[in-house]
């Protein structure tokens, strides 16, 4: 929590498993059906399709991990003082077997490059050591907060 400044309900890593600075990090996330995206669901729906994690979660959760390691020299736990991460892509992602309640997510984070203040990241995202989750390339780019109030 030192390093991005989502909290509940939009934090979506639990711990960090490993972490070596400019290098790699490991995180996970575990997938409860207390989270936002479920409220809406029926206790008596039938059909196992819909207790489906939605992608847009599981790509913030494999984004939050990026943002423990682009953070590592410095905590960005203040984005309206301080730099705002600013994802600017992804190439070449590929989705394995849905994820439900009860799985947790191991994100696997690797820095690919660092050019100026773009980094670009790869990884994947396993769920009991199945793929669910593989990103070739995702860049993130650090913009200074008061640098974005001028626009």
């Amino acid at each position: 929590m030192a390093r991005i400044p989502h909290r509940d309900e939009m934090l979506l890593i639990d711990r960090v498993l490993s972490f070596t600075p400019g290098e790699q990090v490991t995180a996970e996330k575990a997938v409860t059906y207390g989270e936002p995206w479920y409220r809406h669901l029926d206790t008596e729906v039938k059909d196992p399709a819909a207790y489906a994690y939605p992608i847009g979660p599981l790509m913030e959760s494999f984004n939050q991990a990026a943002a423990v390691l682009a953070t590592a020299g410095k905590a960005n736990t203040d984005v309206l003082a301080e730099e705002v991460l600013m994802l600017g892509s992804y190439t070449r992602l590929a989705f394995g077997p849905p994820v439900f309640p009860g799985d947790t997510l191991e994100h696997s984070v690797r820095l690919a490059r660092t050019i100026d203040d773009i980094q670009i990241f790869e990884g994947t995202t396993r769920v009991r050591g199945a793929l669910v989750l593989t990103v070739d390339q995702a860049v993130l780019a650090r913009r200074p907060a008061d640098r974005l109030r001028q626009a």
